[in-house]
C-alpha cells in the first residue's frame, strides 16, 4: 500500500479518453498516470451484456465476440454507448 500511495504522490492521476485501444498511460516525463475508464466499463458491459443476451454462450465465446464487437465499434459509437451507460449507471 506505502508503494501505491509514493506513486500517487508522486504521479498526477487523471480519468479520461485516451483513444481505443490504450487502457492506461505512463507518462514518465509529464508525471501522469490516465486511466481510460469509458473504454474499460464498455468492454466491461459489453461483456456482461453479451452473458445476459446469450447465456448458452460460454465464456470464450463472449470473450471472442466481445473483442469482435469492440474491434468494430467507431469512436462515435464508443461515445454513445459509454453517454448511455453511464446514464443508467449508479452506486449503492
Amino acid at each position: 500500500m506505502k508503494k501505491i500511495k509514493d506513486c500517487l504522490n508522486e504521479y498526477d492521476l487523471f480519468f479520461r479518453w485516451i483513444d481505443k485501444k490504450t487502457y492506461g498511460l505512463l507518462e514518465e516525463d509529464k508525471r501522469r498516470i490516465t486511466i481510460n475508464v469509458e473504454l474499460m466499463v464498455l468492454e466491461v458491459f459489453l461483456h456482461e451484456y453479451l452473458h445476459y443476451r446469450y447465456p448458452n454462450w460460454g465464456e470464450r465465446k463472449v470473450e471472442r465476440e466481445t473483442i469482435r464487437r469492440m474491434n468494430r465499434m467507431t469512436i462515435r459509437d464508443m461515445a454513445r454507448y459509454c453517454r448511455l451507460i453511464f446514464s443508467y449507471g449508479r452506486r449503492k
